[in-house]
């Protein structure tokens, strides 16, 4: 939501609004990577969790890859926001 907050959108808490500001972040050029499907895996890993019923999806969850992959992404925000902030 930082990266999403610093682009002029709108905070919220609802899974699938995140999911669609992260697709925009993306398509508007604000960020390279397009998170929104990963929200949306990291959502439903959550729920599964949550309710006691970790099933399938989460023992087949690569959980060192998704690890790599936000560290990336993190860095990908990180050098966002510096820049937004100069040019206020």
């Amino acid at each position: 939501m930082a990266a999403a907050i610093v682009c002029g959108y709108s905070r919220t808490t609802r899974h699938y609004e995140k999911a669609s500001i992260a697709r925009s972040l993306a398509k508007d050029g604000h960020l390279k990577t397009d998170v929104s499907e990963r929200l949306e895996e990291l959502n439903a890993l959550r729920k599964d969790v949550q309710y006691g019923e970790p099933g399938p999806r989460v023992s087949r969850a690569n959980l060192e890859e998704l690890v790599e992959s936000l560290e990336s992404f993190l860095d990908e925000v990180e050098a966002l926001l510096p820049t937004r902030e100069k040019q206020r």
